[in-house]
């Protein structure tokens, strides 16, 4: 099954379009993307990651190019620090003078969900955390009246109604185009507290938690993603774990890839 994913990601890749093409320029425009032909047309192909299709059927990890980790110093606001360190992503790449984005101020603009939070860092943005420290909680002025970052839209891959081999069928092919995928996912009690492990499966316990995670690679061998959480470094292995394909595909919730301006 992974084998013909694999190759219908790949003709997928090949057909994939420039990015001047793939940013609708119109006055209006929807946010939040879900219809797959425009999600098609519109998910940027990072080309300056990974090498030959054929080592890209077998792996890949954008973990290179994301920022530090950093830990989250409000878990209620885990979803703003997901979504500006995947903006953070494509605004520093290939870029000497790295751009650090505050959580902070999304969060006391558009508050915590998820979807609050994707539409507000297309249609309001937020500001540089060197003007709007990590875990502020007043707005002032001169953040207010400072530049804005924006991603120009944000596409929703996948719903929690859909099956496991199409969840794992789009994080492949949106990481195999260069792309972080931030999802919500469900996880039991362990998954906040690992340590000193490169791996994570469902214990079987009971769960009612939702956990934003950035997924930011694959790997045919293992058979899993590698993801991200705001934890911090000390969290998992360097802050990052591996998690398997079948495991993703039941307990991801809703995954969601920017599009940037570059």
């Amino acid at each position: 099954m992974y084998k013909l994913l694999s190759s219908i990601i790949v003709l997928l890749l090949a057909g994939g379009l420039n990015l001047n093409a793939q940013i609708e320029k119109s006055g209006t425009k929807t946010v939040g993307i879900s219809d797959k032909a425009q999600i098609e047309e519109m998910m940027l192909i990072m080309e300056e990651i990974g090498s030959s299709s054929k080592e890209l059927l077998r792996e890949q990890s954008l973990k290179s190019y994301m920022m530090p980790n950093r830990k989250s110093l409000n878990a209620e606001r885990s979803n703003a620090y997901v979504v500006v360190t995947c903006l953070e992503y494509y605004l520093n790449f290939n870029s000497n003078l790295k751009v650090n984005l505050s959580p902070d101020y999304l969060v006391l603009q558009k508050g915590n969900a998820f979807k609050d939070i994707l539409d507000g860092i297309v249609l309001d943005g937020t500001v540089n955390a060197a003007l709007f420290p990590y875990g502020s909680d007043l707005l002032n002025e001169a953040a207010n009246s400072t530049k804005k970052y924006n991603a120009e839209n944000y596409l929703h891959l996948f719903r929690s109604d859909i099956g496991g081999r199409q969840k794992i069928f789009e994080l492949r092919k949106a990481i195999m185009r260069g792309n972080p995928v931030m999802v919500d996912l469900k996880v039991d009690p362990s998954f906040m507290d690992l340590s000193n492990t490169g791996s994570w499966s469902f214990s079987g316990k009971a769960f009612d938690v939702l956990q934003p995670v950035i997924v930011t690679g694959y790997s045919e061998e293992k058979k899993a993603f590698e993801v991200t959480g705001m934890y911090g470094n000390d969290w998992a292995r360097d802050g990052y774990v591996w998690i398997p394909y079948d495991e993703m595909g039941k307990l991801a919730q809703n995954g969601y890839v920017l599009v940037v301006q570059r």
